[in-house]
């Protein structure tokens, strides 16, 4: 596989933020890419197989452009445009960007982030009832209340309904897993009667006195 080099310039104005603090970000890309990058007076060298240093052009691209745009480069930004080199989708990341869906108080856009918000979020525009499944922190219910607002004071609704289960299913306060570990304790079944007859004895005799 030939070796070759190319030169992309980057704007002074987004230099900083497409190379991250102490050139995080490149330091990232070449070690994901297994290609050498020299950054000077505002462009960046790279070298290494073709095939790589056309993916690498892909991504600097996307981030210059994500930059332009007014966005703040992450790490999250640099994996995901790093994840989508290696796709034919590799510019999927600027369709995903253009999607606003409101703003918050401060004036900061919200919008997906990856293609599976994106789905997520374009599924609840067509359809009535979406369930969103998935591990925590991704998204489904930050993303389903910025939908809900929107929907809101576009007048598409009158009214937001929150609701929640009955029974808290996280671990601390989980009603299951106290249930779980009732039922796996060892008893015995001599010493837990008395004091359970004893305990119905003694509400049935309170009841008895209020009634």
């Amino acid at each position: 596989m030939s070796v070759i080099e190319t030169i992309i310039d980057i704007p002074a104005e987004h230099e900083k933020n497409v190379c991250g603090q102490f050139d995080g970000y490149l330091k990232k890309i070449e070690r994901t890419l297994h290609v050498t990058i020299v950054a000077r007076d505002g462009a960046i060298k790279l070298i290494g197989p073709e095939l790589m240093i056309h993916r690498a052009k892909s991504v600097f691209n996307n981030l210059v452009e994500l930059s332009k745009r007014g966005n703040a480069i992450t790490e999250q930004n640099v994996d995901y445009a790093l994840s989508l080199c290696f796709t034919e989708s590799d510019d999927a990341i600027l369709e995903i960007d253009k999607d606003i869906i409101c703003r918050t108080i401060n004036g900061k856009p919200v919008k997906p982030k990856t293609v599976g918000q994106k789905q997520y979020v374009d599924t609840i525009r067509k359809k009535m009832i979406v369930f969103g499944i998935g591990p925590a922190g991704t998204g489904k219910t930050y993303l389903a209340m910025a939908m809900a607002i929107s929907a809101f004071k576009n007048g598409d609704v009158n009214r937001i309904i929150l609701t929640r289960p009955a029974i808290e299913a996280g671990e601390k306060l989980g009603f299951c897993r106290v249930t779980y570990r009732a039922r796996s304790t060892r008893t015995c079944a001599r010493s837990t009667m008395p004091c359970t007859r004893s305990w119905v004895q003694r509400a049935f005799c309170i009841t008895r006195r209020r009634d």
